[in-house]
């Protein structure tokens, strides 16, 4: 068994917004971008699979993980970008706590009795991301829509 707190700091994203086909205003793309940060805190457990099935001969040692949580995620308020209407649109960001979980598998190679090798594949899903409800209203270049 094993704990682990985890951080994922201010990560930047930008990308293409989905308003129909991502050029909704005369063929021009609507940008956005913003900012994530994250927090995480697991209790882990491994198996190792060596010990389960008696593969004293493996030269490996194969295992296996789960973990369960408590996944922290803030999200800044998002930009939205209109060149055709020179304009940009801002919606509110928001905090989300969720359960959190992770599994995985891997192998351990030991080099000698005190350094091995270890090569984890594994999957997560630390919570969503999600906006703040403001009535549907959101900031337009000083005012409100």
């Amino acid at each position: 068994m094993s704990a682990a707190l985890g951080f994922l700091p201010s990560l930047d994203y930008s990308g293409r917004s989905n308003f129909l086909d991502g050029t909704a205003f005369e063929g021009s793309p609507e940008d956005v971008d913003g900012t994530v940060e994250s927090w995480t805190l697991f209790a882990d457990a491994a198996l190792d699979l060596v010990e389960v099935f008696g593969w004293s001969d493996l030269p490996v040692r194969p295992y296996v993980t789960a973990g369960a949580g408590v996944a922290w995620n803030h999200l800044d308020p998002m930009v939205f970008r209109f060149p055709a209407l020179e304009q940009t649109t801002t919606t509110p960001g928001g905090d989300t706590t969720n359960f959190a979980w992770r599994a995985g598998a891997g192998v351990t190679i030991p080099l000698d009795d005190a350094v091995s090798l270890s090569a984890y594949c594994g999957e997560a899903d630390e919570g969503a991301l999600e906006q703040l409800h403001a009535g549907n209203r959101a900031a337009c270049d000083g005012g409100d829509r």
